[in-house]
């Protein structure tokens, strides 16, 4: 597993850098724009069972969007919630 270190790009924001997610040619092919960015930062959070538990502001931060875009995430998680891309588990429950 690489080391997963941030560093600062030249306009200020954080980067990851040394870490890398599989995404599905599948999403590449049917899934545009913040849906597809949104999807991609779930993957760079999911662990080996496909698990993540990013939060949506984490999810903004990572897409170097503004903290005021955050509603658009949520759309666009809530999108791919019902078009099957991704699913939601309540946490604590068995």
């Amino acid at each position: 597993m690489p080391k997963i270190t941030t560093t600062t790009s030249p306009k200020g924001r954080d980067w990851i850098v040394g870490s890398y997610a599989r995404v599905p040619t599948h999403a590449i092919l049917h899934l545009k724009g913040l849906e597809f960015r949104v999807y991609c930062a779930l993957a760079l959070h999911a662990d080996t069972n496909g698990e993540c538990y990013p939060s949506q502001a984490k999810i903004t931060e990572v897409l170097g969007l503004k903290p005021s875009s955050v509603t658009n995430v949520r759309k666009a998680i809530k999108s791919l919630i019902d078009k099957g891309w991704v699913w939601r588990v309540k946490q604590g429950s068995n």
